[in-house]
């Protein structure tokens, strides 16, 4: 069976002039008829683990990021080795790093996207990626203030201890201080939260909408405006009980209105 597959699916790089990316389309496109996704993904399975061509194998293959440059359940490669690090340094993650973005890369991911606020869906894309950055600047200001160098680049087993420590400090602490981002009431992630909030206003009567914006935290946060007979207003979260991660946000009439 695994011969058939690999014979005909269509390994990225596999030919020094082909590309099965370039126009987006899935590198399982074009596989011919009889062939299923599920004995693809065998095949890309026993190419990962097994390594038949060698260390060119994970070449061979390609890596399963999305078209914009995402890392999702799937993914292999360097990239991959420096999220599993990182997801290490901070907590999240115990496995190997081995640069495969299995089930336990994925679980990590998703308990730093539930911790930072983000959309919970296990992609490291743009808004997930710039969360980190931002906990990795906050980070360097407390090892700053603590009289450690973070301008040496090189990486040692020493190093990365002494940036676990701090990293576990300042997890603790943002969530200790930020407890109330999570208490109260609310369901799901913003979005989930918005949808439910404005079917229980409007079915009550009340005129809603949601809305989406930019803040600080990510490009599409959602929360619900209200009517006030004059003009839309936000939503009392606070005086509600809600979550202050649902809070709405500073922004202006250029918010994109998604329902209402």
């Amino acid at each position: 069976m695994l011969c058939m597959v690999v014979a005909v699916v269509p390994i990225s790089g596999a030919v020094g002039d082909q590309d099965n990316s370039a126009n987006g389309a899935s590198p399982a496109s074009g596989l011919k008829v009889g062939v299923t996704g599920a004995e693809v993904n065998e095949a890309q399975s026993v190419i990962v683990n097994n390594k038949p061509f060698g260390e060119n194998s994970s070449k061979i293959l390609g890596n399963n990021t999305t078209t914009n440059g995402s890392l999702k359940l799937g993914a292999t490669g360097d990239k991959v080795k420096e999220l599993q690090q990182w997801l290490t340094d901070y907590g999240y993650y115990s496995g190997d790093i081995d640069g495969v973005f299995g089930n336990d890369t994925e679980k990590a991911v998703k308990e730093f996207q539930d911790e930072a606020g983000l959309i919970v869906d296990g992609v490291v894309g743009n808004d997930t990626k710039n969360a980190m950055a931002n906990w990795d600047k906050y980070l360097a200001q407390v090892q700053a203030a603590a009289g450690e160098s973070t301008s040496d680049t090189s990486y040692s087993s020493s190093k990365s201890t002494s940036k676990k420590t701090y990293a576990t400090a300042v997890r603790s602490y943002t969530k200790s201080y930020s407890s109330k981002w999570s208490s109260g009431k609310g369901t799901g992630d913003c979005w989930d939260n918005s949808y439910a909030l404005y079917g229980s206003l409007t079915s009550s009567g009340t005129k809603a909408r949601i809305v989406q914006y930019a803040n600080s935290y990510v490009s599409n946060h959602r929360s619900v405006e209200v009517w006030n007979g004059n003009s839309w207003v936000d939503y009392d979260y606070a005086g509600n009980g809600y979550a202050q991660r649902y809070y709405a946000t500073s922004h202006d009439s250029s918010a994109t209105v998604i329902e209402g």
